[in-house]
């Protein structure tokens, strides 16, 4: 019987053997996910500061990096669809909680860890994302704002002259205004 034990494990361990760099393929997401973050505010500083060089390269980078999580991302279902399908599961069902769940205590530990990382850092990226996002509603609100006074200003028969008092406008300042809109 203990000859049977020994077999059934072994049969076991090479069941899960065949998943091992599924936990490699979570933690450079992780690592990916990360860089992603760090990029978030790289962005954030430099629509901030209007750097419009740093923002294109924070921008670039970032798409360089969603290129990878998703090449990681097609990695990891691939991975989880064969085993599933090697192991009588239906593929494209089996997610990482359920396998968790499916999987043996000495491996269950390490995956729950990626995957818990995986779960916090996305909700980061997208709330630093959202950030991002509303910043850019607030900047774009101040730029119509702007816009709006400086279209007005084509109305009126005055501008401001460079001591802030206002002058009679004359048909070359308002062409520049329409220019400038």
């Amino acid at each position: 019987m203990r000859k049977l034990d020994r077999q059934d494990k072994s049969v076991e361990s090479a069941r899960w053997q065949s998943l091992r760099p599924l936990l490699s393929l979570l933690q450079e997401e992780g690592n990916l996910l990360e860089r992603m973050l760090t990029l978030a505010g790289q962005e954030r500083t430099a629509t901030r500061t209007r750097d419009l060089a740093k923002l294109e390269k924070a921008i670039s980078s970032k798409k360089d990096v969603l290129d990878r999580v998703d090449a990681i991302e097609q990695q990891r279902k691939q991975l989880l669809d064969d085993w599933a399908g090697q192991n009588g599961f239906a593929t494209g069902a089996l997610t990482m909680s359920a396998l968790i769940d499916l999987s043996p205590d000495e491996k269950r530990a390490d995956l729950a860890r990626a995957h818990e990382r995986l779960n916090r850092l996305v909700a980061a990226v997208s709330e630093s994302n959202e950030q991002n996002a509303a910043m850019l509603v607030r900047l774009l609100s101040n730029v119509q704002q702007s816009l709006s006074f400086v279209v007005g200003l084509q109305s009126r028969d005055f501008a401001y002259s460079a001591s802030g008092s206002t002058v009679t406008a004359s048909r070359n300042s308002k062409r520049l205004i329409e220019h400038c809109v």
